[in-house]
């Protein structure tokens, strides 16, 4: 008895060992190593493999309907699919939940990219996923490139990806802005829209049926070729009314940008060798504030620039100004934490609004939007409250509208999106989820009151 005792024992661990080495031959991901194969039903019951996507670099990302960061981040993972899906494949791994949650957490947040179901954790436990959300980044030929514990944000998958593929998501760039450029604003002047950028001044016509993600679509102004931050109009902003002042690394200059015709001489207007990163003009008494990091606040009055005393940090970075028209004296100031009001001309400030990043602000009547890094936002009290504007949740550093009502937001990458009068965003060109929706298209949403 004690012998067959034994000798089941040794059976018993010979059993146990043998499992151990086959889960031991089986792959463990690991960032440089070949990511491991699955197979997992979707939640439509059809059956996916991981390597049917070699070729195209895969974001896969383990999930739950129950986890808070899953929720913020889905969104910010279905404009990357929107954008992105020709380039980078984007998978949902859910884990230890069934089809019909998922199902309808998909609904609830309009997922379109592929949702699979790791019932009993085992892809996870191959990818050592130890929390939720984990997300890895897979290169074409199989190999895992990145792994990040924790929610992503769509500009975190662009960095990730440049940085571990060691090329942009973008390819060459967007329209005027090349790879690995920035574009911060954008404004609406005669048809044309107008975009500053790291590398300058640039317009297009998107009523010409032109693709606006093409550099060739745009008129790079020869004369203010170094970065330009903001863009603020002079006189009332229709038609071909006014000029520009520009915010750049050298000050502030005035003129009106080259696009279809000779453009008129810039010219310096006062600050030049400082670098400005924020510039709004008064409508009503023609004076404006522009933001000078580690300096603070000028204001113009009187053909001049004079130093202006505040309660503002000057180490704030850059802020969004705009003046409100209907409040003389009331001016509006986004920054990295949200938004902030003065109520004295700009020489006390306290904070209102959304509490997330603002970038831009473009006043239309009693609306106010805001640029956002989660989207575009709307405030129908003039910034004391906001909400957003179901834009694709990702950074937009511009947003302004054109006369015929259509509201253009502009992306850090030189991506551009309109709304159209049904409420819909849609990227402007430049392939598969591009659209060409011109300025001039009828049916544009109504803005509140046309163009500030």
């Amino acid at each position: 008895m004690k012998a067959r005792l034994a000798a089941l024992a040794v059976l018993v661990v010979f059993a146990a060992t043998a499992w151990r080495y086959a889960a031991g031959l089986q792959e463990i991901a690991a960032v440089g190593s070949r990511a491991p194969d699955f197979r997992l039903q979707d939640i439509t019951g059809e059956t996916f493999r991981l390597s049917e996507l070699r070729g195209r670099p895969v974001l896969l990302n383990f999930w739950a309907t129950w986890c808070p960061p899953c929720i913020e981040e889905a969104p910010a993972l279905e404009a990357l699919h929107q954008r992105y899906g020709d380039r980078l494949a984007v998978v949902g791994v859910d884990r230890l939940e069934a089809a019909p949650a998922v199902l309808e957490f998909r609904d609830r947040f309009g997922l379109t990219y592929p949702l699979l179901l790791d019932r009993d954790g085992a892809v996870g436990d191959r990818y050592g996923v130890r929390g939720l959300p984990e997300t890895w980044l897979i290169d074409a030929d199989g190999t895992a490139r990145f792994h990040r514990r924790g929610a992503v944000t769509f500009e975190f998958v662009q960095t990730m990806y440049r940085q571990a593929l060691g090329r942009s998501i973008d390819g060459d760039g967007v329209g005027p802005v090349p790879a690995g450029g920035h574009a911060f604003d954008l404004e609406h002047l005669g048809g044309l829209l107008v975009m500053a950028a790291g590398s300058g001044l640039a317009a297009a016509d998107p009523s010409a049926g032109v693709d606006l993600a093409a550099p060739e679509s745009w008129t790079v102004d020869p004369r203010l070729d170094f970065p330009v931050h903001v863009l603020a109009r002079v006189g009332d902003g229709t038609g071909d009314a006014g000029e520009f002042w520009a915010a750049t690394t050298d000050g502030v200059w005035v003129g009106r940008p080259a696009a279809g015709g000779e453009p008129e001489d810039w010219r310096p207007a006062g600050l030049q060798g400082r670098v400005v990163l924020g510039l709004a003009l008064s409508p009503g008494d023609r004076t404006a504030l522009a933001w000078v990091p580690d300096e603070g606040l000028y204001r113009w009055e009187n053909d001049e620039w004079t130093y202006l005393e505040t309660d503002l940090d000057p180490e704030l970075g850059s802020l969004a100004l705009a003046a409100d028209p209907g409040r003389p004296g009331r001016w509006l100031a986004g920054y990295e934490e949200g938004l902030l009001e003065s109520v004295d001309d700009g020489h006390t400030w306290r904070p209102i609004g959304p509490g997330r990043a603002v970038f831009d602000l473009y006043l239309a009547g009693e609306v106010l939007y805001l640029a956002t890094d989660q989207g575009i936002w709307q405030s129908r009290d003039v910034g004391l409250t906001a909400e957003p504007l179901g834009s694709p949740m990702r950074a937009f550093t511009a947003v302004t509208g054109s006369p015929d009502g259509i509201l253009w937001a502009l992306a850090p990458n030189g991506d551009l999106y309109a709304r159209d009068g049904q409420g819909t965003w849609q990227r402007q060109g430049g392939g598969p989820g591009g659209a060409a929706l011109g300025a001039g298209e009828p049916g544009g949403m109504s803005l509140g009151g046309g163009e500030p």
